[in-house]
């Protein structure tokens, strides 16, 4: 599937919008001045947040993907007595609810994973993160 977006920003004027809502934060003011918010804060506003909603949806379905999260529980042996008994494809959604991906800031995000061993810990995120860039370009 081909998506494509055009990128989302924000023009001068919702700057300018928002320095006049300031000096006159009343009513009247902003339902003469409403199609203004919409077309200048309102829709970029959402544009964005669709736009890294699909960017964040996306790097965090290949951060999480089965394959590469089976490798990791492998490489480091996480969840070992439940390897013992289980199924690998509950182990993977387990690992799903201890990974955190969020979008910091422009295209800055972060990776977190919680486990019990602080060192096993910090060496899974280094792996998760070190995925990043390469997943981060594809989306």
């Amino acid at each position: 599937m081909t998506r494509v977006t055009e990128t989302a920003s924000f023009d001068p004027e919702l700057f300018a919008f928002l320095r006049e809502l300031a000096k006159h934060n009343d009513r009247d003011w902003f339902a003469a001045n409403k199609g203004r918010y919409e077309a200048h804060v309102l829709e970029p506003a959402l544009a964005f947040i669709e736009d890294f909603g699909y960017r964040l949806q996306s790097i965090s379905q290949q951060i999480l993907s089965r394959t590469r999260l089976e490798r990791v529980i492998q490489d480091f042996n996480l969840y070992e007595k439940e390897r013992k008994t289980g199924i690998m494809e509950d182990l993977v959604e387990r690992m799903r609810r201890d990974i955190e991906v969020q979008i910091v800031k422009g295209d800055a995000f972060r990776v977190a994973f919680t486990g019990q061993d602080p060192r096993t810990v910090m060496r899974v995120t280094e792996r998760l993160a070190s995925h990043l860039p390469e997943v981060a370009e594809s989306a």
